[in-house]
């Protein structure tokens, strides 16, 4: 065989190693799929990553031939015949397979068809491996990239046997049965049947054959790692400190005080690709033992490279673990136990050491890319120092997935006896992931300077004068053949004609491809035998530069292939679950500053959808799904952390303005007054002769003290890190796009509507609650609206300190969070949802809902708003205390006040009425819910009102015989007295109808506040509506032109001239086809009976200290007052006459019947106990009634009946105020004489 002949067939050689390497990684992550479906367990749940179609996912199915029972027969038998398999149908179980054959078919077929592929490469591989024995051995300093190349080849060659055969032998049913599926549908026989066949039979027990198949081989290439072995003692282990001392992947070395020449790309290159060089060693050596045994050297490098090693990584989360594939080999073949036992103490120490190792070279590297970083927008790098970044980032890639493929391995081998294995978390791993991915992205996008600077080399190196003078030289010796100086000659033509203008064409067109090519050619050409290549300084100075160039022209032949195969993390999507149990822990353990990283997780998945395989598209829909899913839980994750760390900090902003209250200020002074006075006595029981003299400056009194507000700096620390973290720009995965931002404000809003469902209840003390008493404590246990007020305000501005470092308006997403659960929508649909809880058959159940802490059944408050809980809280409270005596309501100025029961007992308690209902708190109430919720409240209260107004209605028509006659004898007070005492009504009616007024004056009450709100926020807009309101009478005749401006009068707190919702509901009382209006015309004589009863009643009393009834009973003039004023409005046809002689009506009636009990002599039986309530309840009728001033002036009675009244309470109370001015100078008296 000639040189030619010999040539073109190693020009056949390097194109098929070339090309068998570059379809490697396709086929490993095909067999990759094809175990996982196999491998699936039948009676487990499937999680395969693989689909036949779009429509059938088999992570919800299992392979029909290993999972239908009826065919469990058959494939055991066609198993059991294996290799002599013979005549398929003659097998039991076959009419079974006959009947799922086309199912089968269908599915086995992407399975049949990447075992086909693979079954095809190997043998390719092995027919090209085996050439290797025929050829001159590689020299490393001449064809450094095609030994490379060969021994890549190698390594992927015997890991695409081990995935074969992880397949286990369900391979064989799988080609036996899909072959037999094709013959018998199709009438052909599959064409690589019998191939596939005979490669099963063959390879049936693999570690025996594989041994035999590469045994000619083994020796060049146990000898080809000796050669390498300078660079791999050297380059392979080197540790954290030697990289440090020597600053090999220092940009710049001089500011550490190293000044040494930059290292070769040559060493650079076996950095970037240490994991490829690792490979090399450990299967060299494992499958070919013999061999190795023979050379001591080799033997050292080995357990150089397995001293910290574990596992290699085949492809994905596939891993070759060295231990056990040495047991394989010795199991396969004996003469390998030499082997094993002269590396038995490196693999058994292996565990320990990697840990320390690879751990401080993480550290390192992160450092190294941090400095990266911070010089990367200068340009300069990207020429000469750009191999060292390239080296950073491939080392850095090869400890991360170090990491993540010994992560469980480690975990083993480090237990402990009688303890619990404690697994070690590197959290620094995350921010070593994202400086990896943030400098690769930066890389990638600034590709024009690669191309500038590729450009720039080609001129500087391969154009330059030196490389041609060199290649002069060479020629005119003779020294090169003539094929090599054609090659030459096109590598220097094609790199003259390129510039900047026309790289990206080249590119695309091919030619910096060819280039490449050439060189592999050239380097083929010097592994002739006859080729005699002796040592040349001027050809060693061509190939130094031509490997440079060839370093570069990968690059930037494809750069994102290049940077993907260099630094892509695309491959975490198979350690996704370790990555989050990291992410969480850096969460919980508060790792400050790697929170800054974290959000680089979410990022990586947009690059988990290049895992998909050619072979095997359909694992695009798994790929996807599961990669939108591992999007959502990394941001969902880290923004509800960074939700839960500012909901710290606004509940501390609470608690610090709450420290500003008096009573907290109050409370905190005394402490510290104990604290201070406790220290003092201990000081003095110490000897001061033994007490060291603390001298000026001296700090040592707190170091153990820890400022208040460590705690706070520290949460403001965290969250600005994981906002941070969150403010990348959008990713898309898949087609889904992805606003890590949104994810932040969804979990924000989510807390604070979380908060707000507590907010507005106490935290429970503690304190023990009095079982006598337990509705008013269950009513104090909510917060006065203007504490809650006060923490919602702390609480959304505590937001503000995120605003600015995240492009999203916090603050008003908070208050669209707020103006949501304020929402009277929301708050009706609760409230009917959860009607039948909240008006519960007893008192005490039904005021569970506001109690927080307890053990008691109850409604579930943190999805209850607000308003429900505000609205419910003041309808209880109204309709409990409107009565009992515990609350007084001043009608002259409309205040509210506690009071001690009526009838003490041992368990007094004194409601603090003013802490919820006084002008301040309806106030903050009026701006917390805004008119929309005082209206809501208010139409809770006027159903209360209206459920009043029709029990009194049904009083009024039980007994209107005699009202109807009481009316009759207007004039005749004796005979209305003898009409009344026929009158029998129960005690709860007087209740009933307090109620009724006391509900109304706290209504008036609350749209004040609300009007002072509106007055104070909307200034304008109030003003005008009031003014226009204010300037036309009162719209009794509901003229339509009056109507709206009435309704948003009332919204803005305006009720004076009408009150819009009370009469819309109380006209559904007034039905003028039925009798409505005859029952309600007696309402004066209604009223006249419960004036007349007040005089005898002992619960009726009248308080000239507070100038108001015990029981509220001046309620009542409010009472009729109200009612008469809309129902006889209604019933009349809104005649404001109609109203004003109905009021008068009740007065008339009312002044004779007291005239004439206060006529009466004291020792008369029907003497009656007391007048005072009913002078006074018939004085503030007259004086508040706006329909009988205009005629008050028309009837003598009126006036002597104002004057009576004013008179009578007038005496009362100057009677009272000096009595208490006695009381308080005779005080004070005592007071000088102690």
């Amino acid at each position: 065989m000639d040189n030619k002949e010999v040539l073109s067939n190693l020009c056949k050689f390097g194109d098929l190693v070339v090309s068998l390497n570059k379809k490697t990684n396709d086929i490993k992550d095909g067999l990759y799929n094809i175990i996982k479906v196999v491998g699936v367990d039948e009676n487990s749940e499937a999680n395969s990553p693989l689909s036949t179609d779009d429509d059938q996912d088999f992570s919800s199915t299992k392979l029909i031939l290993f999972s239908d029972p009826s065919l469990k027969s058959f494939v055991k038998n066609v198993l059991k015949k294996f290799p002599s398999i013979g005549d398929l149908t003659k097998l039991s179980g076959y009419d079974k397979f006959c009947a799922a054959k086309k199912d089968i078919m269908n599915e086995l077929k992407p399975i049949y068809e990447v075992l086909t592929e693979a079954i095809e490469f190997q043998e390719i591989a092995l027919e090209l491996l085996l050439q290797y024995d025929k050829l001159a051995n590689f020299k490393i300093h001449i064809n450094y990239e095609l030994m490379e190349s060969y021994l890549e080849l190698f390594v992927n060659f015997i890991y695409i046997h081990i995935l074969l055969n992880r397949i286990r032998r369900e391979r064989i049913p799988i080609i036996i049965c899909y072959a037999d599926a094709i013959q018998s549908i199709n009438g052909i026989e599959e064409g690589s049947y019998k191939s596939n066949l005979e490669f099963l039979k063959t390879y049936h027990k693999f570690y025996n054959v594989i041994l035999e198949k590469i045994e000619k081989i083994s020796s060049k290439i146990i000898l080809s790692i000796i050669e390498m072995k300078d660079n791999i003692l050297q380059e392979i282990n080197f540790s954290a400190e030697l990289l440090q001392n020597s600053a090999t992947l220092s940009l710049t070395p001089e500011m550490s005080g190293i000044n040494t020449a930059q290292a070769s790309d040559d060493y650079l290159y076996m950095i970037r690709s240490i994991e490829k060089k690792i490979s090399f060693v450990i299967v060299s050596g494992i499958f070919c033992p013999i061999e190795a045994m023979k050379q001591s050297l080799f033997i050292d490098i080995f357990k150089a490279v397995a001293s910290y090693q574990l596992v290699l990584r085949i492809t994905r989360d596939e891993v070759f673990v060295i231990s056990d594939e040495v047991e394989n080999i010795v199991k396969g073949n004996s003469k390998a136990q030499k082997f094993r036992a002269a590396i038995s103490d490196t693999l058994n120490n292996a565990a320990s050491l990697a840990l320390p190792f690879h751990k401080e070279r993480r550290d390192y590297i992160m450092n190294q890319l941090k400095q990266t970083l911070c010089v990367f927008e200068n340009q300069e790098y990207f020429g000469k120092k750009f191999q060292v970044i390239l080296a950073t980032l491939g080392i850095a890639k090869y400890e991360i997935y170090w990491y993540f493929t010994h992560y469980d391995k480690l975990y083993v081998d480090n237990k402990k006896q009688n303890k619990q294995p404690k697994k070690i978390v590197d959290i620094n791993l995350i921010e070593l992931i994202s400086l990896v991915h943030e400098l690769c992205s930066g890389i990638i996008q600034d590709d024009q300077v690669l191309e500038k600077n590729f450009v720039k080399f080609i001129q500087e190196e391969i154009n330059s004068e030196a490389m041609r003078n060199s290649y002069t030289l060479l020629k005119e010796e003779n020294f090169l053949s003539d094929n090599i100086i054609n090659l030459f000659d096109e590598i220097f033509t094609l790199t003259a004609s390129i510039n900047s203008e026309n790289i990206k064409t080249m590119i695309q067109e091919g030619k910096i491809t060819m280039l490449h090519i050439d060189w592999i050619r050239i380097q083929l050409g010097f592994i002739l035998p006859k080729a005699m290549v002796i040592d040349n300084i001027e050809l060693d100075k061509i190939i130094d530069v031509m490997k440079r160039f060839s370093y570069r022209i990968r690059m930037i032949a494809n750069v994102d292939k290049f940077f993907d195969d260099l630094c892509g993390l695309k491959e975490i999507f198979y350690y996704r679950d370790n990555l989050l149990n990291h992410l969480q822990e850096c969460l919980d353990t508060k790792y400050y500053e790697q929170a800054r990283y974290v959000g680089t997780c979410g990022i990586l998945a947009e690059s988990f959808l290049k895992n998909v395989s050619p072979l095997w598209p359909n694992e695009l829909k798994y790929l996807s799904s599961q990669s939108i899913k591992y999007s959502e839980e990394v941001y969902n994750t880290i923004s509800q952390y960074a939700a839960s760390i500012l909901h710290k900090i606004a509940l501390t902003y609470i608690e610090y303005e709450k420290q500003s209250l008096p009573e907290r200020i109050v409370a905190k002074l005394e402490e510290n007054k104990i604290r201070n006075h406790k220290k003092q006595m201990s000081s003095l029981d110490k000897n001061s002769t033994t007490q060291n003299q603390i001298k000026p400056g001296n700090e040592s009194l707190m170091k153990n003290m820890k400022p208040v507000n460590d705690e706070l700096a520290n949460n403001r620390w965290m969250l600005r890190n994981l906002v941070y973290s969150l403010s990348i720009s959008s990713s898309v995965v898949f087609n889904v796009l992805f606003n890590p931002s949104s994810f932040l404000t969804d979990a924000l809003a989510q807390v604070f509507r979380d908060y707000l469902g507590t907010a507005s209840f106490k935290s429970n003390n503690g304190q023990q609650q009095n079982q006598n008493n337990m509705e008013d404590f269950n009513l104090l246990c909510i917060k006065r609206p203007s504490e809650l007020l006060s923490d919602i305000k702390t609480y959304i501005h505590s937001l503000n300190i995120i605003d600015g470092w995240v492009n999203i308006g916090c603050t008003e997403i908070m208050t669209n969070v707020l103006e949501e659960e304020l929402d009277p929508e929301k708050a009706n649909k609760y409230f009917d949802s959860n009607f039948d809880k909240m008006l519960s058959p007893t008192k005490k159940q039904g005021l569970d809902m506001f109690r927080h802490g307890g053990s008691e059944l109850r409604i579930n408050i943190t999805s209850q708003p607000i308003l429900v809980t505000y609205a419910y809280w003041y309808s209880e409270f109204v309709s409990n205390k409107s009565s009992n005596g515990t609350i007084a309501i001043l009608l002259s100025d409309n205040s509210l006040m506690g009071r001690p029961p009526l009838r003490p007992s041992s368990n007094n308690f004194t409601f603090p009425i003013e802490e919820y209902a006084s002008m301040r708190e309806l106030c903050a109430l009026a701006e917390l819910v805004g008119p929309e919720g005082i209206d809501y409240i208010n139409k809770k209260l006027i159903k209360i009102l209206i459920m009043l107004s029709s029990a009194i209605k049904g009083i009024i028509a039980d007994n209107q015989d005699n009202l109807k006659k009481i009316s009759e004898y207007a004039d005749d007070e004796t005979k209305m007295i003898s009409i009344i005492k026929q009158i029998k009504f129960s005690q709860d009616i007087y209740d009933k109808i307090i109620s009724f007024g006391f509900i109304y004056e706290f209504r008036l009450k609350m749209y004040n506040a609300l009007s002072k709100v509106a007055q104070e926020n909307l200034f304008f807009a109030y003003d005008s509506v009031r003014n226009i309101h204010t300037h036309y009478p009162m719209n009794i005749h509901e003229l339509p032109e009056y109507q709206e401006l009435d309704i948003l009068a009332n919204n803005y707190g305006l009720l004076n001239n009408v009150d819009y919702n009370l009469k819309e509901e109380i006209k559904k009382l007034c039905n003028m086809i039925s009798d409505d209006s005859k029952i309600w015309m007696l309402l004066p004589s209604f009223f006249t009976v419960i004036i007349y009863n007040i005089c005898y009643q002992d619960s009726f009393n009248f308080n000239s200290a507070l100038n108001s009834i015990d029981n509220n009973g001046q309620c009542i003039a409010t009472a009729f007052y109200v009612l008469s004023t809309n129902v006889i409005a209604i019933t009349s046809q809104m005649k404001i006459e109609a109203v004003a002689s109905c009021q008068q009506q009740f007065i008339n009636m009312v002044a004779l019947i007291l005239m004439k009990l206060k006529t009466l002599n004291p020792n008369d039986k029907e003497y009656p106990k007391d007048l005072d309530c009913s002078w006074y309840i018939l004085k503030l009728l007259i004086t508040n009634s706006k329909f009988i001033e205009a005629t008050a002036s028309q009837s003598s009675i009126n006036y002597a009946i104002i004057q009576l009244v004013n008179s009578k309470i007038t005496k009362s109370r100057i009677d009272y105020l000096e009595q208490k001015n006695a009381m308080n100078q005779l005080q004070n008296a005592e007071e000088i004489m102690e």
